[in-house]
């Protein structure tokens, strides 16, 4: 697609890919790992904030319908699919990590109403920056999940997840507050803030105590790409 439209590509129908970052040699190998499986109907939006990342597998998108898409710069992804359907919003920060057979479901796929007739909409989907997604995590319409929080493997979260936290479950529930994480493997010793500067690898905004479940966040990824 690169090739042929460059870092643009909308058809006649208002559909709009973007693509955003600097393309590097990694950033373009990783666009043939990009899948867009299913584009249906009329206005859907892709967003590709960076792709200059390491994407160990496939990325595949499913659209249609209106829904948006938007993808931060991430640390690493291995295999990931996103379901967005009939003008879903999904959200998803930068520097997060996801291992393999992750889900965001974001779309109800048919349509639920009430008994008025009243058609139920489906709500805005987040995944906060610097979150890790653990092997085979799903996560369902209308969910949020805070900055810098671990989601365990085989997890269903359907709902929100605050802050710094660990949580895990079907349904996902919190089960340690006030944590934060690094890429690198553990290391053997006593406190992470002993080790040597050039060891401490997570950004200081991604260290915080987690804000109590009944409290709003202030989001502030989901801006989206502009030039």
């Amino acid at each position: 697609m690169y090739e042929q439209f460059g870092t643009t590509f909308e058809d006649d129908l208002g559909n709009r890919i973007e693509i955003g970052g600097e393309l590097t040699e990694q950033a373009l190998a990783n666009l043939k790992r990009v899948v867009v499986s299913q584009w249906t109907g009329r206005g859907n939006h892709l967003v590709l904030t960076s792709l200059d990342f390491h994407m160990s597998d496939v990325m595949r998108v499913y659209m249609t319908y209106g829904s948006y898409v938007e993808v931060g710069k991430l640390l690493l992804m291995a295999d990931m699919r996103i379901y967005a359907g009939d003008r879903a919003h999904v959200v998803i920060g930068d520097d997060g990590m996801f291992a393999s057979d992750v889900e965001v479901l974001a779309s109800n796929v048919h349509t639920v109403f009430d008994l008025d007739g009243t058609p139920n909409k489906d709500k805005k989907t987040e995944i906060g920056p610097h979150v890790w997604l653990g092997k085979g995590s799903r996560i369902i319409a209308g969910s949020t999940i805070g900055r810098g929080s671990v989601i365990g493997g085989f997890s269903v979260v359907a709902g929100r997840i605050p802050n710094n936290c660990v949580a895990a479950g079907n349904p996902c529930r919190v089960v340690k507050r006030n944590i934060f994480w690094g890429r690198r493997r553990a290391r053997p010793v006593a406190n992470y803030h002993e080790l040597p500067t050039d060891f401490q690898d997570v950004p200081a905004e991604y260290i915080g105590a987690t804000i109590d479940d009944s409290q709003p966040q202030r989001r502030r990824w989901g801006r989206g790409f502009r030039r």
